[in-house]
Parts: structure tokens; C-alpha cells; sequence
């Protein structure tokens, strides 16, 4: 998403994001389902898919959207979230989530903390979903995270959209640091990869490097793109945020 981004000059366009994921060698590790089906749908007939999609595949992607956006563009935000969603996940409920986690990602740069993202969160999914015209049980969740009766399922965190989201931001409400936020993640069982990834993401936004490296003893082990990719594309979110809003 952030390579899309940069690329696009910020402008978000899903058929070439889709394009770029069915054509990357090797694969993009971990695609999910609603992914997978894309591709194999793209593939087969050159379209985007146009039902289906309400994984957490495209939530997974959303953060770049937010650092990219400055706050005060949050129309725009909004709407480029739901573009890039379409790709690979035309459900409504997954572009809801996706528009949530993209918010959260843009005021954790501002550094926001737990609690201003839980209200930023539960004004984002009322303006999503009144958006693109869907009830979604996110809205539930979020104001049982408020209230402190969110509870993980016995199975674990699932692969929908909406329960991926409010596991992300139970574990930001709750989290005492960055190392206890990607442990509670973890700890949740189920599709942990996902949540902790973006959990990591929203908090540590507001850090810097040497704090993260310095929470994350295991940071040495983990396998990250170049450091010249990392610095492009945050250089290229930079630029994209700074710009004024037209």
C-alpha cells in the first residue's frame, strides 16, 4: 500500500493495486482469501471482484492510507480508504473497518493516545458506514471496549473485518507500552499476525526508533524490507502528509 501510495502521488486507484499484488515476484506472503480470490478473479477475467470481501485483508493495508492523509482531510481519507478496500474487498463491513484502523493510523501520528483513538475510532465508523450504507457490528464493539465488556471469542480473533478492528483497538486501549500492546495481541489466539501488526503500527507512531528498538528486543530478529525502501516510502509518506489540504 505505502510503494501504491508514493507511487500514485496519493492518489489511490484499485485496479492498479490489485494489479500490482497479482504481479509481485515472489508472492506477497500471508494474502488471505478475500485476496487470493481477487487475484485468481483478475487473472481469469481483468475485473475487480464485486462480492465477498469481508476479511480483514484490506484493514491489514490501511494504515499507510492514514499516515499519508493529514487530519483535516478526512473526506478524502475516507474515500481513498474505501478505493484502495475495493481491490480486493468490495464488502461494505471490511471498508468500514479499514476507514477506522486508517483514522487511528493518522491521529497516532499526531500522537494520540489510547483513549482519544477509541473516540476516533467510534466517530470514524459512524461516518463510514453512514458512507458507503451499512450497519456493522463494529460500532457494538467499540462501545464495549468504552465500557470494558469487549471480550475475545473462545476461538480466538477471527478473520472478519470488523471483529480484526476491535481486537486492534481493545489491545491499544489497554496496552501499557508498545511491548505489552503486541503481547495482549498475540495473547488474543487466532489471526494474532494481523492484529499485532497493526497494533505495532498505531503505537508506535508516536515513537521514536530508538524507542521501538529499545521496547522490541527481538527487532534484530525480524525480517524487514532494505533500509533504502523503508526510508523512500516513509520520505514519500512524509511529503504526501505535509502537503497542504486543497
Amino acid at each position: 500500500m505505502a510503494e501504491h501510495l508514493v507511487e500514485h502521488d496519493g492518489a489511490g486507484d484499485a485496479a492498479a493495486l490489485l494489479a500490482a499484488v497479482a504481479a509481485a515476484d515472489p508472492p506477497i506472503p500471508g494474502i488471505g482469501p478475500s485476496t487470493t480470490r481477487a487475484v485468481e478473479g483478475l487473472r481469469a477475467s481483468g475485473t475487480l471482484p464485486s462480492e465477498g470481501g469481508e476479511t480483514n485483508g484490506a484493514v491489514m493495508r490501511a494504515l499507510p492510507v492514514g499516515w499519508q492523509v493529514p487530519l483535516d482531510a478526512e473526506d478524502r481519507r475516507r474515500a481513498l480508504s474505501v478505493e484502495m478496500s475495493r481491490a480486493t474487498h468490495p464488502g461494505a463491513r471490511a471498508q468500514v473497518a479499514a476507514c477506522v484502523v486508517a483514522a487511528c493510523g493518522a491521529w497516532s501520528l499526531e500522537g494520540a493516545g489510547p483513549h482519544l483513538l477509541l473516540d476516533v475510532a467510534i466517530d470514524e465508523e459512524a461516518a463510514a458506514a453512514a458512507l458507503v450504507g451499512v450497519d456493522t457490528s463494529l460500532a457494538e464493539q467499540l462501545a464495549g471496549i468504552a465500557a470494558g465488556t469487549w471480550q475475545v471469542p473462545a476461538e480466538g480473533v477471527s478473520l472478519d473485518a470488523c471483529d480484526t478492528a476491535a481486537a486492534v483497538l481493545d489491545c491499544v486501549v489497554r496496552a501499557t507500552s508498545l511491548r505489552d500492546g503486541l503481547l495482549r495481541a498475540i495473547r488474543l489466539g487466532g489471526d494474532t499476525d494481523t492484529v499485532a501488526a497493526l497494533v505495532g503500527g498505531i503505537l508506535a507512531a508516536r515513537l521514536e526508533p530508538d524507542d521501538v528498538r529499545t521496547q522490541l528486543p527481538w527487532h534484530t530478529a525480524v525480517h524487514l524490507p532494505d533500509e533504502a525502501t523503508i526510508t523512500r516510502l516513509a520520505a514519500g509518506l512524509t511529503t504526501l502528509r505535509s502537503r497542504p489540504t486543497q
